[in-house]
């Protein structure tokens, strides 16, 4: 069964596979990396729609997004200390 794409992840899927021939992240499979993405901002609009603080909630939101973001660009964190250490 083939799934219907929508316009906003097909150019979702499109950004992303631009900023992979730029080496602004690593080359990964775009169809899991862009419906994770995409539902988690889908879920980030839902969470403004019913919120009474709507700043807060975006500025929480993106400031997460950052994050992720970070992390698929495969740039360190400050809050990831474990990077590059390995369990014994």
């Amino acid at each position: 069964m083939t799934r219907q794409r929508s316009t906003s992840t097909i150019q979702m899927r499109r950004g992303l596979s631009i900023a992979i021939e730029a080496g602004c992240i690593p080359d990964r499979p775009l169809d899991p990396l862009t419906s994770l993405l995409y539902g988690g901002i889908g879920e980030i609009a839902l969470d403004l729609a019913d919120s009474t603080d709507q700043r807060t909630v975006l500025e929480g939101s993106l400031a997460e997004l950052d994050l992720v973001l970070a992390g698929v660009a495969g740039r360190d964190t400050p809050e990831c200390a474990h990077k590059g250490r390995v369990e014994s």
